[in-house]
């Protein structure tokens, strides 16, 4: 899991990680892992999807489907330092930033019930 590496609570912005690369020896909280190549794909499609209908985040992979503005999204070519806190991305990590317009799920945000995004993503077997 990667959790929230900026909450703005003034603002209602989270930002962090979505999905680093890894391999079989680094893998997620499910255990699972993908490649930069695979991470980008999963940003496009996901972008693409926002694009032609914003109501696409979902709580847990499930229910309500919630329209949150994007403020940055990108995958960068080397690590990259950002902000006063001095966040790292490492390179070809998909990085997100939106605002979070529900006041519910601000709620589970500053309650740390939510701390994180997910690439939501299905894998196929090798």
């Amino acid at each position: 899991m990667f959790e929230f590496l900026k909450i703005d609570k003034a603002q209602r912005i989270v930002a962090g990680i979505v999905y680093a690369p890894g391999s079989p020896s680094k893998t997620d909280s499910q255990k699972d892992w993908t490649t930069a190549e695979e991470i980008e794909k999963g940003m496009y499609d996901f972008m693409l999807r926002y694009f032609e209908d914003s109501t696409i985040f979902k709580v847990n992979h499930q229910g309500t489907k919630y329209a949150f503005p994007i403020l940055e999204s990108f995958i960068p070519e080397e690590d990259t330092v950002k902000g006063d806190n001095k966040v790292v991305i490492k390179k070809e990590s998909w990085w997100l930033m939106v605002k979070v317009n529900d006041p519910e799920i601000w709620r589970q945000i500053e309650s740390g019930k939510l701390n994180s995004f997910s690439m939501g993503g299905k894998a196929n077997a090798v």
